[in-house]
């Protein structure tokens, strides 16, 4: 489990993606006719990550979620 939060402290969650099959991943946006993704552009698939979170599926993409501890100046 983890642990408890510490007193003026907030986590945030940011959802990424990681191309991890080029082929696949290229194969998906020819097919779907969206060349802004022929190279991979990480800044619109982040987009498409944190607009769908965990619905988000592009074959040759892993979409995942990121935790970062901040201080809330408390």
């Amino acid at each position: 489990a983890p642990p408890p939060p510490l007193a003026g402290t907030v986590t945030r969650k940011t959802w990424k993606a990681d191309v991890v099959d080029q082929a696949l991943f290229l194969a998906y946006a020819c097919e779907s006719k969206r060349t802004d993704l022929i190279l991979p552009n990480t800044k619109i698939l982040d987009a498409v990550a944190k607009g769908l979170k965990g619905e988000a599926k592009i074959p040759g993409v892993r979409f995942y979620e990121e935790s970062t501890l901040a201080s809330t100046g408390r």
